[in-house]
């Protein structure tokens, strides 16, 4: 199935500037991480980056991230970013939301670039979160003609201890922030969190993964770390 550049990028444009006629936005808090990052896949061997995530709160409902990412894959350069919203119904008991994701991957030495587009629902709490939806991924390969894809998307995770100060999570997935993978493709994510003040904490990520044909890997599969500090306000 083939998709226009300015087709796709209409439908982005759709998902990301929702109509919010009478909306008077109030600020109400925000947060950035920032975390290097060591990998280890079949494919590239060791890899390493950074990367910083943000996001900004408004009237405690309609929340606005986004995140650019950076390293080395062998001897290329990896270049990853998202930009994404959150709306939170007004429901009790549960935190039930609407988001809109799009995420950028590219390899400019392999000429390797994929957009997609994440429409998803979450329904989070205190002891876990489930979110579903639907990857419309769009992928440009050297000269190759470009490949529109659609793929369930799917993230579960399990809060195994979750206080004031700490918290110890376990989910499954195969998309994230920085990654759209496809069908077959999972993550098992162990995170940590670790208040030292009322806006400071430091966190650490592992991952263990297969991705399945992503980029330009028929099989990519690898573990990372991923580990910085967390600044809110």
């Amino acid at each position: 199935m083939r998709l226009t550049v300015p087709g796709f990028l209409l439908a982005l444009a759709a998902f990301l500037c929702p109509a919010l006629y009478g909306f008077e936005p109030v600020f109400s808090g925000g947060g950035l991480d920032l975390k290097p990052r060591v990998e280890y896949n079949r494919s590239f061997r060791f890899c390493y980056g950074f990367q910083a995530e943000g996001s900004l709160e408004f009237n405690k409902r309609y929340t606005i991230l986004g995140g650019l990412s950076s390293g080395r894959l062998d001897d290329e350069q990896e270049i990853n970013a998202f930009v994404s919203q959150r709306y939170l119904l007004p429901v009790s008991r549960v935190s039930l939301g609407i988001n809109f994701r799009y995420i950028y991957n590219g390899i400019p030495g392999y000429s390797y670039n994929s957009h997609s587009l994440i429409p998803f629902g979450a329904v989070t709490g205190k002891y876990g979160g489930l979110l579903l939806g639907s990857t419309l991924r769009y992928t440009v390969y050297r000269d190759s003609p470009a490949i529109f894809e659609p793929v369930l998307a799917y993230y579960v995770y399990i809060n195994i201890m979750n206080s004031e100060r700490i918290r110890l999570s376990i989910g499954m997935a195969n998309f994230s922030p920085f990654m759209a993978g496809n069908f077959g493709s999972y993550y098992f994510t162990l995170e940590s969190l670790v208040r030292l003040t009322g806006r400071v904490a430091l966190v650490n990520e592992f991952d263990s993964y297969q991705t399945g044909s992503v980029g330009l890997s028929s099989v990519l599969y690898g573990v990372a770390w991923r580990g910085g500090v967390r600044l809110t306000w």
